[in-house]
């Protein structure tokens, strides 16, 4: 048998994609531009937003198509499967 097949065998013969460690994994990921990221510790979308590299005031976020305010980024809490979108406004003609 060649050495790729008994790779892949072996490779699908271990536990690595049960349905346990599947769901525990979604319960600490959403969803940011379409990339999954992982949730800040602390839950809050100022932490997630300034995680990925957001800084200042040159853009807008929804969270599951709802606009959040920028005064409530520190209240705002995020929860697995949230889909947060990180908009900036476009600028010519």
């Amino acid at each position: 048998m060649p050495l790729e097949s008994l790779e892949s065998k072996d490779l699908r013969s271990k536990d690595l994609g049960s349905e346990e460690k599947v769901s525990q994994l979604k319960e600490k990921v959403c969803h940011l531009n379409g990339k999954a990221v992982d949730l800040p510790p602390d839950g809050k979308l100022v932490e997630l937003i300034a995680s990925q590299g957001y800084q200042g005031e040159g853009f807008a976020i929804a969270i599951n198509g709802e606009f959040v305010p920028r005064s409530n980024y520190a209240s705002t809490a995020v929860k697995a499967g949230d889909c947060i979108d990180v908009v900036a406004p476009v600028t010519g003609g």
